[in-house]
């Protein structure tokens, strides 16, 4: 995750997001950017803090059941719950860690 974050300091010099409007007008590149890195660590940084995520509803049942068949991770589903709301989008390509690859 250290390289993210020197990207992202290289960024902060060098698009000029020293304001909240130069900023904002990043914010879609960044969030993409940040939502790929997530994608491709199968969501680590979330996964630290909540072990063994088992939903109490139906649909959460099911939508946590594609997960570990269709090669997703949290970020597929739980886009934009931290910072300023951005549209969310489909990340583009399956993610099968060692430990979920299905049989």
């Amino acid at each position: 995750h250290i390289v993210s974050g020197v990207r992202d300091t290289y960024a902060e010099f060098t698009k000029g997001l020293d304001t909240e409007e130069s900023y904002d007008a990043h914010r879609a590149e960044m969030a993409r950017n940040a939502r790929m890195s997530l994608k491709k660590w199968d969501s680590s940084p979330c996964r630290a803090c909540h072990k063994n995520v088992r939903p109490e509803n139906g649909h959460g049942k099911e939508e946590h059941k594609r997960m570990e068949t269709e090669g997703l991770t949290c970020i597929d589903c739980h886009q934009g719950i931290y910072h300023k709301p951005v549209p969310e989008e489909k990340l583009s390509f399956p993610f099968f860690p060692f430990s979920r690859r299905p049989a």
